[in-house]
């Protein structure tokens, strides 16, 4: 079912990109509607010096990342911050290779090496998206609230960016109520995941027992930062991470010049909202719902022509997914695992979240 609604997912997104070019073909005053020259010269003409350091700022987003989890596990052991980087350079590199289920390669990894337990790895996981997702929709609420974001000169894109903007305040507003969510849950955990357990018992035993899991694992994970200070620390971390990665999309946008250059600081920032939002359709090595949601946001809100929006796209993406396999797959011949290994470690992971054929949500104890 899974692969059917990703097959689902990726033939809408292919239709939104063909019905975009389909409309700027119509209104174009030429039927050249995609020019490969153009295209070819604006990759030639990327200023390479500002470029590389989007390596650098990108990069350093893998570091971060091994701080904040440190930060994360500190009160349960103490950790290497060497062996939490390479889990997540390995990590980062599978997500690439596997698609989403290359997710959990990371904690796994890190229960491993530091002989931790599996489950609160998975709880900080699950800490870590949801600090992620808040940190992403308070970068976009202060983009578009607080920062000038120039639209397109045409009427739709004019259009998008008001709509944007209310969703600007949506974003601010959801922050400020999971921040009130996660203080509270913080310290009633275990009577919250109890209620909300007793209130679910109506859905199917698989559905039941896998948010019971997720519901624990999360109050494990969210525990095992136990002074309130590391879990604020942890939050600053965050916050600093997605600034980083909306750095790097504004460094690439910058070594191109022209109209992407003229994309001001808050506009990236909806830029990356968008395309991590496209993110959650992704194919194993390909990508695809980042370059799609990345691509139609540069062309039908930013005013961007095809060629150099795709040419954006494809680079931005290079940088952000593919570029940690540079450094990824080196690591994981040292570290003597293949890329069966990974999957296999993926799939073992999936089938444990799975209940017992047969069961009901009556016997689970």
């Amino acid at each position: 079912m899974r692969r059917v609604y990703r097959i689902a997912a990726v033939i809408l997104i292919c239709l939104a990109i063909g019905l975009i070019l389909y409309y700027r073909y119509k209104t174009a005053q030429t039927p050249a509607w995609f020019d490969w020259r153009a295209f070819v010269t604006s990759l030639r003409n990327i200023n390479k010096p500002v470029l590389a350091l989007a390596f650098v700022t990108i990069y350093a987003t893998y570091l971060v990342r091994s701080l904040r989890w440190q930060q994360y596990v500190r009160p349960i052991a103490e950790t290497r911050l060497v062996n939490l980087l390479v889990a997540t350079v390995i990590g980062f590199t599978s997500l690439f290779l596997l698609g989403r289920a290359g997710e959990v390669v990371r904690p796994l990894l890190i229960a491993r090496k530091e002989k931790l337990s599996m489950a609160s790895m998975m709880g900080v996981w699950l800490l870590e998206r949801i600090q992620d997702l808040l940190s992403i929709l308070l970068w976009m609420g202060l983009g578009l609230t607080l920062g000038r974001v120039t639209a397109a000169s045409d009427s739709s894109g004019t259009v998008m960016l008001a709509r944007t903007r209310q969703a600007g305040w949506l974003a601010l507003a959801a922050v400020v109520a999971a921040t009130g969510l996660l203080a509270l849950w913080r310290f009633r955990s275990a009577s919250m995941s109890g209620w909300l357990d007793r209130k679910l018992r109506f859905l199917p035993h698989r559905w039941h027992r896998k948010i019971s899991d997720t519901l624990q694992s999360f109050g494990e994970g969210l525990q095992s930062v136990e002074h309130t200070g590391k879990l604020v620390l942890t939050v600053g971390y965050s916050i600093f991470l997605w600034l980083l990665i909306s750095g790097t999309y504004y460094i690439v946008c910058q070594s191109f010049g022209g109209n992407l250059a003229r994309i001001t600081f808050a506009g990236i920032l909806l830029l990356v909202a968008i395309a991590m939002l496209g993110s959650t359709v992704q194919i194993p090595g390909v990508g695809g719902g980042v370059q799609a949601a990345t691509f139609i946001a540069l062309t039908a809100i930013f005013g961007i022509s095809v060629e150099l929006a795709a040419s954006a796209t494809i680079l931005i993406w290079l940088l952000t997914f593919a570029a940690v396999s540079l450094v990824g797959i080196p690591l994981m011949i040292r570290e003597g695992l293949s890329l069966g290994q990974l999957r296999a470690m993926a799939r073992a992971r999936a089938e444990l979240s799975e209940p017992p054929a047969g069961t009901s949500s009556r016997e689970r104890p």
